[in-house]
């Protein structure tokens, strides 16, 4: 219940345009050896990761005023986001041995990645202004 108000309570900072200061991360993690790694630079980061299953990994690197969020359910799911600027990207993954990248430089870029199934890869990098990016794959 926690969790679902200090989520509820991030999720409402944001679309009330920067109502934070600094940095949030959230992380809900379920099951075996699932990792994560955040790291944020100073300014108002956001980063959401939630993992249920078995050795699902995710990383998260930002600077600058941007949104992540990452959801993972499975086995062998990897996720890496990377972001310099103020962008905004989300990955959903569900299945085994799924991996996506994501790397965004520059402000108003947005990415979305699904994966349902097995073994889907997938690398988006946005450099600039107002880029925008759907993936999808089923298998």
């Amino acid at each position: 219940m926690i969790k679902t108000i200090l989520g509820a309570a991030a999720a409402l900072a944001i679309a009330t345009g920067g109502a934070y200061a600094g940095n949030i991360s959230i992380v809900t993690q379920a099951g075996i050896a699932n990792g994560q790694l955040t790291v944020q630079g100073p300014s108002n980061n956001f980063s959401y990761i939630s993992q249920t299953g078995l050795a699902n990994g995710a990383s998260v690197g930002q600077l600058g005023a941007n949104q992540q969020a990452t959801v993972q359910f499975g086995v062998g799911n990897q996720a890496q986001t990377g972001q310099v600027g103020a962008n905004i990207s989300q990955t959903v993954q569900s299945g085994l041995f799924n991996q996506s990248t994501t790397g965004q430089l520059g402000v108003l870029n947005g990415a979305s990645t699904t994966q349902l199934g097995t073994g889907n890869y997938s690398s988006t990098t946005q450099v600039g202004l107002g880029n925008s990016s759907q993936t999808i794959q089923v298998n």
